[in-house]
């Protein structure tokens, strides 16, 4: 009996062994393993379909999106559950671009093979090896489809007769908003221009939208739990850029309600910071290969190509006259109209009216004369205009954090007089873009120093590390008295000068510019680029603003007015 109940109990104490060794064991699972047997259960039982490759975000300022669109719709579909009248769901494969039958051929396949030639964006994301995302398509498995906009209608309609399909809403990768900033991806996802160009690999690195099924043991999709979309791979990466969202789009509408060619730059006088870069024609990044043939150039960002500045460059020769104190504001001048030089005959506006007649430097820029300018310019000289200009920004190549931008073009002195002549109203050797213009307006605006423009702020990788874009440190250009000086003169073209009929009591300053091309019109006329470049408030800048069309009539009676409605969204926000 006592050896019974020994044995009994080490048999017992044997037991209590065991269940203790398996609960720890247990414990140890559940703590150890905890997520990887939750999402291996978990995998048991959903179906994921790949709907959309996510690439990283383009934000503005405020951390905006500026790479969020219209909703576009995606059709998913279950096979093992598709069912309903077989004329529905033949329309239904017709508005996809579907042979007849594709659905039931699928139908208790144990894997579903599409064709390579067959699949289309979304049925490859189906198979992408990505983290968190189900690759092998079981019984029960799904497909997903672009449906074309023109035929959503249809298909959700036909859809209210028809099991196993779901149509999906997700956005589209662009609003269209600042398209020449952001840029555009190829059909493989490749970015090709802009922002998504120089940001590829950081933006390519990303996620994915996916639609999730929840299925039985056997892969058969479960009745009654619905579809949910959600986000799986990596975290999101993005770039974060100086663009204000709120007055890009107030540019835009500007420029399109006007059905303008040009570009407008809105930039930050204290910091250099693009607030607003706009150009017209633009594109549809959603959409671009139409227009790859178009004629009038809709993907050239107008705010990046140099060109003729006209009678804006006469700021810089302004400043130069000073700063080699060859004249100051009240220096006088008689203009007849027109002035020889180099053999050559140049002849002001006020040409037909017989010349402005006696006018002083202030009043010269600020009626935009010609030939008290030439005049300028020649006692002035070459060497000393083009070190101005250098140092105001004229000729620099700016790296905005999205490839380097083209340089304008300066000459080399010495020069002839009917060159200097051509430089001081510039025209014919010296060319700008907008942004540049921005930047030398900016620099005259913030007493003299010149700040690099800058659009690219902070990158933040798919690891979460953010990094802030490193730009070149302010500069001065030139002294600050004589900034203060020729902002005077800048004041003067809108309260009494050339823009004064649009801009008078605006409380803002710039300067006019109607720069020669070379182009004709249809008509043989010759096309003008009009330009207004300024700044505001003119009592404490903020903001530098450049307007220019190209075929339009004057600076002030094309550009102005666009400037002036740029100023009015900035005075009331």
């Amino acid at each position: 009996m006592f050896i019974f109940k020994r044995r009994l109990l080490a048999v017992r104490t044997f037991l209590i062994a065991i269940l203790l060794l398996i609960v720890c064991r247990l414990g140890f699972v559940c703590v150890k393993w905890n997520d990887e047997m939750s999402r291996l259960a978990v995998s048991q039982r959903v179906v994921d379909v790949g709907i959309e490759e996510k690439r990283g975000q383009i934000y503005d300022r405020n951390m905006e999106l500026l790479t969020c669109g219209d909703d576009e719709h995606v059709l998913v579909a279950f096979p093992s559950l598709v069912a309903g009248e077989g004329d529905v769901i033949e329309g239904i494969e017709m508005a996809l671009g579907l042979e007849h039958g594709y659905f039931t051929s699928l139908k208790g396949a144990g894997y579903v093979n599409v064709p390579d030639g067959e699949m289309n964006t979304h049925d490859q994301l189906s198979y992408a090896q990505a983290a968190n995302v189900t690759t092998s398509v079981r019984k029960g498995g799904g497909l997903s489809f672009n449906v074309d906009e023109d035929m959503v209608e249809f298909v959700e309609r036909s859809m209210e007769n028809v099991d196993g399909m779901f149509l999906i809403s997700v956005p589209k990768r662009y609003s269209g908003l600042a398209a020449h900033v952001t840029g555009y991806i190829s059909g493989t996802g490749d970015g090709i221009s802009g922002v998504e160009h120089a940001w590829n690999d950081l933006l390519s690195r990303s996620s994915y939208d996916v639609a999730t099924l929840y299925s039985d043991s056997t892969g058969n999709a479960m009745y009654g739990m619905g579809i949910r979309t959600r986000r799986a791979g990596q975290q999101e990466s993005w770039v974060k850029l100086s663009l204000d969202l709120e007055l890009q789009k107030a540019v835009e509408e500007v420029l399109d309600a006007r059905k303008v060619t040009g570009a407008v730059v809105v930039m930050d006088v204290d910091t250099g910071e693009i607030l607003a870069m706009a150009s017209r024609p633009d594109f549809d990044p959603n959409d671009y290969v139409d227009q790859l043939n178009s004629t009038n150039a809709p993907f050239i960002n107008r705010a990046l190509e140099p060109r003729y500045p006209g009678s804006v460059f006469k700021t810089v020769v302004a400043a130069a006259a000073l700063e080699s104190n060859v004249a100051d504001e009240n220096t006088s001048y008689v203009d007849t109209g027109y002035i020889e030089k180099g053999g050559h005959t140049f002849k002001c506006p006020s040409y037909v009216t017989g010349g402005h007649g006696k006018v002083t430097l202030k009043d010269a820029f600020a009626l935009s004369c010609n030939t008290a300018f030439i005049d300028l310019g020649c006692k002035t000289g070459a060497k000393a205009i083009v070190d101005c200009a250098k140092r105001l920004g004229v000729g620099e190549v700016w790296d905005l954090g999205m490839g380097n931008t083209k340089r304008g073009t300066l000459p080399t002195p010495p020069l002839g007089d009917a060159s200097v002549a051509n430089f001081s109203l510039g025209q014919a050797v010296v060319t700008m873009s907008p942004l540049d213009v921005a930047v030398m307006v900016s620099a005259v605006a913030n007493g003299g120093i010149l700040n690099a423009p800058k659009l690219v702020l902070q990158t933040c990788d798919y690891e979460g590390n953010v990094c802030d874009y490193v730009y070149p440190k302010s500069e001065r250009a030139i002294e600050e008295e004589v900034a203060s000086r020729v902002r005077r003169m800048m004041e003067q073209v809108t309260e009494t000068g050339t823009a004064s009929s649009v801009l008078k009591g605006t409380n803002s300053a710039g300067k006019t510019g109607t720069a020669q091309t070379g182009r004709v019109d249809g008509s043989g006329s010759a096309e003008l680029d009009a330009w207004f470049a300024g700044y505001f408030p003119a009592s404490a800048p903020k903001f530098a603003v450049v307007v220019m069309v190209e075929a339009g009539r004057s600076g002030s009676a094309s550009s102005a007015p666009i400037f002036r409605e740029v100023v009015n969204f900035l005075d009331n926000r």
